[in-house]
């Protein structure tokens, strides 16, 4: 029986929760086994590249590596389901007429 569009799933079907991509896993295991040459030569990049933005990304990895990737904090604002700056670009537009919901105006 071949699966259509819009059928649910067979039972059983795909891979079973918590098992890892294989691909994703050959890689990552090819890597491991030369993990510390690829190291080595980061490091000598990040020392010795001739492009100073070469050197300063090589740095970057090291420490990213090292420490962890900084962490990002995201902030808006959104007022009854619309951001700030679409409301204001709505009141300028058309004229703020108290309309909230974009669906009703």
């Amino acid at each position: 029986m071949t699966f259509k569009k819009g059928d649910p799933r067979p039972p059983g079907a795909g891979r079973k929760k918590g098992s890892g991509n294989k691909l994703t896993f050959d890689i990552k295991q090819s890597l491991m086994l030369h993990g510390p040459a690829l190291a080595a030569e980061l490091v000598r990049i990040a020392m010795t590249a001739r492009n100073e933005s070469t050197r300063v990304l090589a740095i970057k990895e090291c420490f990213d590596r090292i420490a962890g990737k900084a962490s990002q904090h995201v902030q808006g604002q959104v007022l009854y389901g619309i951001s700030a700056e679409l409301q204001r670009l709505l009141a300028q537009h058309d004229g703020d007429n108290g309309c909230r919901n974009l669906a009703g105006c």
